[in-house]
């Protein structure tokens, strides 16, 4: 499992996004170099209480729009984790985690993780 962090960018628009995490399943169509060209499987955003880029309702209907599955905004400061699942384009689920919630994942079925292990310096095992 690799996560990587860099920009994917629209193949219609001039548009590029850039998650603070993004996964790429084995079976994506994604084309990856320095950016990743198509939408990545998950995305990861941690969010802050002055974001400095874009507005967080924007960035997520993007995401979904251009075919995202799933997104992780992980709140900071209430140490929590919601996941959207999305479905043709939408939001079609969230699913809130707290601190010491197993995190349930569409995209990666057999993680084994927990919202405390983000940032706690756990292991996860997928």
């Amino acid at each position: 499992l690799e996560f990587r962090r860099v920009l994917f960018r629209s193949r219609e628009q001039a548009l590029a996004l850039q998650p603070d995490l993004l996964y790429l399943a084995p079976t994506s169509t994604a084309l990856v170099g320095d950016r990743v060209i198509g939408a990545p499987d998950l995305v990861v955003e941690v969010l802050s209480p002055n974001p400095r880029v874009g507005r967080l309702d924007d960035k997520v209907r993007w995401y979904a729009h251009y075919g995202v599955r799933e997104i992780w905004l992980y709140h900071q400061f209430s140490r929590q984790l919601d996941v959207l699942n999305t479905v043709n384009g939408a939001v079609r689920s969230v699913r809130r985690h707290f601190h010491a919630q197993a995190i349930e994942s569409a995209v990666l079925p057999n993680l084994d993780l927990r919202v405390g292990e983000i940032v706690g310096g756990g292991t996860a095992t997928f």
